[in-house]
């Protein structure tokens, strides 16, 4: 297939997704798992398929930056029954009349009724809640401990001098 400029333009738009499952928008796909330092979406799978055996329900976080591919590599990664919330990273940041940022309203004071149905879930996650004052409620509530998964721009590590 020949790469049509304008068209790889357009499939670099971070405010849209691509679908692996359509040829055209699949020539323009690439794996950065590799600069990213790791396979994110994998280790969602992996823990899917575990409790699976168990017949036990998961509900996990998934953040990152705006635009850094999230959608995307979520799209890639659906298999069988798991419901994937998207765009609840975009809720906008502001706070209510009781205080909290809408973020913290959903996920913290909120979780346990996101929680609640009984399925494979993925929510997407505004990045600003791994920093918050509630990041260990908002993990022991969704993930039972486990952090969100932060798919990365790019693979962070020490210097070693």
């Amino acid at each position: 297939m020949e790469l049509d400029f304008l068209r790889f333009f357009d499939a670099c738009d971070p405010s849209k997704t691509l679908a692996i499952a359509n040829p055209e928008d699949r020539q323009y796909y690439i794996d950065f798992a590799s600069v990213r330092g790791g396979k994110i979406i994998e280790a969602l799978e992996r823990t899917i398929s575990l409790r699976s055996r168990l017949n036990q329900p998961t509900c996990q976080l998934f953040t990152g930056h705006i635009g850094c591919g999230k959608s995307t590599e979520l799209r890639r990664g659906k298999k069988g029954l798991v419901v994937i919330v998207d765009n609840l990273d975009r809720v906008e940041d502001r706070r209510n009349d009781s205080g909290r940022t809408q973020p913290e309203y959903l996920f913290v004071d909120r979780g346990e009724q996101l929680r609640r149905l009984n399925c494979h879930l993925v929510y997407t996650i505004p990045l600003t809640l791994m920093f918050s004052n509630d990041y260990q409620a908002l993990t022991n509530r969704f993930g039972g401990g486990v952090a969100p998964r932060v798919l990365p721009m790019v693979s962070c590590s020490a210097f070693k001098p």
